[in-house]
């Protein structure tokens, strides 16, 4: 037989054997914030990763600090057109279902948020918010272990107001009464059995130069954001977030602060359109 057809055939039989990867066809970010049952932001200690259904774990990280004001997590996934081979075995496709798990202090923990999440068709980025040691067993956006503490608290003060059980617990009920919900109490890390401690602004002042100067009081490992309306009386106008200064010569470049514990005191410019201030706590 004639080499050239030797060689023909031997190539034609060889190369559809040959395995070949996908190439990425881009990724995307799961991000946002691992929180305690308290509702405090985690500055170490935890772990986040998204696990896929053989085992492969597609991302994780170790919460070190915060990445950005009020997230400490950002897991990139990268993936595959799932037409052939993955291109890597930690890669992911459109529509697959990923586990998340949450570990603290090397132990892996129950948590309130998404417990699986799908890959969505197009590049779009996942926000989570998670948050560890405890579970939301009716529903109602509290944790557990919060709920139980206020009433353990409540029961050693005799506050109780007859209230047993966590279900018992509602977020838009006023346990203490002292005009805030249960709900907003979780958010600012106040106790929700005391009708003296509320979060507030200690002190507004402006200087003569119209500068705002804003006391107020934090809470470890929790998110205040300024924001700011023209008119309190117009309720079409929306309260909208702004930046400030945390030292009074300092540029106003920030729009969260994160809370120690400590007195903080946040300067801003008075304008036409940022006259009235309210603070959150998340």
């Amino acid at each position: 037989m004639d080499m050239k057809i030797k060689k023909w055939m031997m190539l034609f039989i060889l190369t559809p054997c040959l395995a070949h990867a996908e190439i990425p066809v881009g990724s995307i970010f799961c991000y946002g914030a691992v929180k305690d049952s308290m509702g405090s932001i985690y500055q170490d200690g935890a772990h986040v990763a998204l696990i896929k259904a053989d085992g492969t774990v597609a991302a994780e990280q170790e919460v070190d600090g915060l990445l950005y004001p009020g997230i400490n997590f950002k897991l990139p996934l990268s993936l595959d057109n799932g037409r052939g081979d993955l291109f890597a075995s930690y890669a992911v496709c459109a529509g697959e279902v990923l586990e998340v798990e949450v570990t603290v202090g090397g132990q892996t923990v129950a948590f309130m948020g998404a417990q699986t999440i799908s890959m969505p068709e197009d590049l779009t980025n996942i926000h989570m918010t998670l948050t560890a040691g405890s579970t939301d067993s009716d529903g109602d956006g509290l944790p557990d272990t919060w709920e139980q503490e206020l009433l353990d608290y409540a029961e050693a003060l005799e506050l109780n107001n007859g209230i047993g059980s966590i279900d018992q617990i509602r977020p838009g009920d006023d346990f203490d009464g002292d005009g805030v919900s249960n709900y907003n109490e979780y958010l600012a890390g106040t106790f929700a059995f005391l009708a003296n401690d509320v979060f507030s602004i200690r002190e507004l002042s402006i200087s003569d130069e119209g500068i705002a100067r804003i006391v107020f009081p934090t809470v470890s490992g929790k998110m205040y954001q300024l924001e700011a309306k023209a008119d309190l009386s117009d309720a079409a106008i929306s309260w909208d977030p702004v930046s400030f200064s945390t030292s009074e010569a300092g540029a106003a470049d920030e729009i969260r602060v994160l809370g120690d514990g400590e007195v903080k005191t946040l300067y801003v410019e008075v304008t036409d359109s940022c006259k009235c201030f309210q603070l959150h706590a998340q």
